[in-house]
């Protein structure tokens, strides 16, 4: 954390997080990430990567909850929205303990990016909810 407090904006650069044994005094280990992707993100790319990041994981979780609100559980994209929701999850839960989409351009992170484009796909296809208009006499 005190390495990530030193330049909180732009970050060390990237893949910096490989030679963070040479930079930070107290860590005696060789590691190719940090093991975690949020920090990862953090300590490579400072706040400039890592709140875009938060938005990926923010619109995926949105658009896919909206799905699966709007859509009735029979429907094919219900499912294929539950599969997207199961699979983001996955993808979270693997970046808390690997740098999955922290350090290089991986398999992980290029499925996270295109749960985006899937999670944006399934909201166009799933119709409107319709508003209550006004009883006019």
């Amino acid at each position: 954390m005190p390495a990530i407090r030193q330049k909180p904006i732009l970050g060390h650069g990237y893949l910096a997080s490989t030679f963070v044994q040479f930079q930070v005094n107290a860590v005696s280990w060789a590691a190719p990430h940090l093991h975690n992707g949020f920090v990862e993100v953090l300590y490579n790319n400072g706040l400039i990567g890592f709140i875009p990041l938060l938005l990926i994981n923010f619109v995926i979780v949105r658009n896919l909850i909206e799905v699966l609100r709007r859509v009735p559980s029979t429907d094919a994209i219900y499912r294929v929205g539950a599969g997207s929701l199961a699979l983001y999850a996955h993808l979270l839960l693997n970046g808390l303990f690997n740098a999955s989409f922290g350090g290089r351009v991986r398999p992980p992170f290029i499925l996270l990016l295109s749960l985006v484009l899937v999670s944006n796909k399934l909201l166009e296809l799933v119709p409107r909810p319709q508003r209550a208009t006004p009883y006019t006499t």
